[in-house]
């Protein structure tokens, strides 16, 4: 499938098996007379606890900025998401790095998805970043709706820097998703 977000978030994900999927992104700032683009890579397997009762699995995010020194970045975790894919709650844990370094602290993820009707979903996506005894709170709540040849997602961002969302109500969020390739039958 390709994935858009916020019109500059790029990336193209392939299943090459039910557990096993790798996907490429970019923004591509070079559009905009910028000397850099992040580029990243996401390998992701997961193993399904039963039909329909929700997966564990791990994966990264391998990124980096081409032409510049200790421009890596990214996060390697594990993720495990009890329920259907139709009501379904997930918690994940990973640890991030940039510039050579990794954090000394988890980023803890947790979020769910409750499909309300064919063609819609509500969902919310939580991060908890701590670093250096500073904390990032991303809170988010929006909705899904699933066409049948693409997927729009809305909603809002709340974030809260040490406890503070600094005047900030909530940020906008848009993403499309559009599947290619073959339609598995099933």
């Amino acid at each position: 499938y390709y994935q858009n977000a916020w019109l500059l978030v790029n990336q193209v994900t392939y299943g090459f098996s039910d557990n096993f999927s790798v996907g490429v992104g970019v923004v591509p700032l070079f559009l905009f007379g910028f000397d850099y683009s992040p580029v990243w890579v996401t390998p992701k397997f997961s193993v399904p606890i039963g039909h329909d009762k929700g997966a564990f699995g791990g994966g990264a995010l391998l990124g980096g900025i081409p032409g510049q020194e200790r421009s890596g970045f990214g996060i390697v975790y594990g993720v495990g998401t009890v329920g259907s894919r139709d009501l379904n709650a997930t918690v994940g844990l990973g640890y991030g790095y940039a510039g050579g370094n990794w954090a000394d602290r988890p980023v803890i993820n947790f979020g769910g998805l409750w499909r309300t009707s064919r063609k819609w979903a509500v969902q919310t996506e939580n991060y908890i970043i701590n670093t250096d005894g500073d904390n990032l709170y991303l809170f988010s709540i929006g909705a899904r709706w699933m066409g049948p040849s693409i997927a729009i997602d809305f909603g809002l961002v709340r974030p809260y820097y040490n406890g503070d969302s600094e005047g900030i109500l909530a940020l906008p969020w848009l993403s499309v998703t559009a599947p290619f390739g073959k339609k598995k039958r099933g």
